[in-house]
């Protein structure tokens, strides 16, 4: 079912459908969000990559492979808003962010340097898998073995 711009009361999606944002892992809760945000003339994306001065975001799996940059609008930036994370749902329009919705999960790590403040690896997970590679522990052994 597609969303064209909505009659009075009526969510507008732009020109993504509810089922397309459901397979980015839209819920319930971003739903509430965003009827009760009144973004009428926003549609909702989410980040999947972020250059240094602008943002990716798909509002199907289809974008994946082709997804639309975006720029954060000046009004969020004066704000002070949080530092965007890949995995934030955010509105749109055109080609801006206005609105960053709630996070309900968020992957952080200290920052590089000697500063103490964190950095957001990845927000709205669900499922995490972490990877390690196994080469420090068996040259430790082996180095151990020889000795």
């Amino acid at each position: 079912m597609e969303f064209i711009r909505a009659q009075r009361g009526t969510p507008y999606l732009g020109v993504c459908s509810l089922e397309h944002l459901i397979s980015l892992g839209w819920k319930a809760q971003l739903q509430s969000e965003f009827l009760e945000a009144k973004a009428n003339t926003l549609s909702p994306a989410r980040i999947v990559a972020i250059d240094r001065d602008s943002v990716l975001v798909a509002q199907s799996i289809s974008d994946l492979s082709n997804p639309r940059r975006v720029s954060m609008s000046g009004r969020l930036r004066h704000l002070g808003c949080e530092e965007l994370a890949v995995g934030d749902w955010v509105g749109i329009h055109e080609t801006r962010i206005d609105y960053l919705y709630k996070r309900y999960s968020v992957f952080v790590r200290k920052r590089a340097g000697k500063s103490s403040k964190i950095q957001a690896i990845a927000a709205n997970v669900d499922k995490t898998l972490i990877v390690m590679s196994l080469m420090r522990i068996l040259v430790r052994d082996v180095r151990s073995a020889t000795l």
